[in-house]
C-alpha cells in the first residue's frame, strides 16, 4: 500500500486500495487499484507501480511461488536422448520458468 499512495502519479482521491481478490493455484492473489488524472500515464503508473512492488517485496525477502510439476514419460525408445530440466539465468535475479535442455552423451 506504501508504494501505491507514494507515488507521484496516483490521486489522493479516490484512494489508492489493495484489495485480496482470490486463493490462486500457488498463491494468493491481490490486485493494487490506483487512479490517475491523464489516462495518457495508466501504463506508465502501471509499469512503475510493477516495479516497485516487486522490488519491496525482495527487499522483505517475501518469494513469489511458482508451481512445481513433476512430469512421468512411458514407452519411450530406449536410443531416445535423456533430457535435462535447467532453469535459464534470470535476468536481474528475476525468476523464471524451466527450459529443457538435450543430453547428447545417451547416457541414462
Amino acid at each position: 500500500m506504501t508504494v501505491a499512495t507514494a507515488h507521484p502519479l496516483a490521486v489522493k482521491e479516490p484512494a489508492p486500495a489493495v484489495l485480496f481478490l482470490k486463493f490462486g493455484e500457488s498463491a494468493l492473489e491481490f490486485e493494487v487499484r490506483v487512479f490517475v488524472r491523464e489516462v495518457a500515464n495508466r501504463l506508465l503508473v502501471t509499469d512503475e507501480l510493477h516495479t516497485l512492488i516487486l522490488q519491496a517485496l525482495r527487499a522483505n525477502q517475501i518469494e513469489i511461488p511458482f508451481p512445481q510439476r513433476d512430469m512421468h514419460w512411458r514407452g519411450l525408445p530406449d536410443e531416445m536422448p535423456v533430457q535435462r530440466f535447467s532453469p535459464p539465468a534470470p535476468p536481474n535475479g528475476a525468476q523464471t520458468g524451466s527450459r529443457i535442455e538435450l543430453d547428447k552423451s545417451n547416457s541414462t
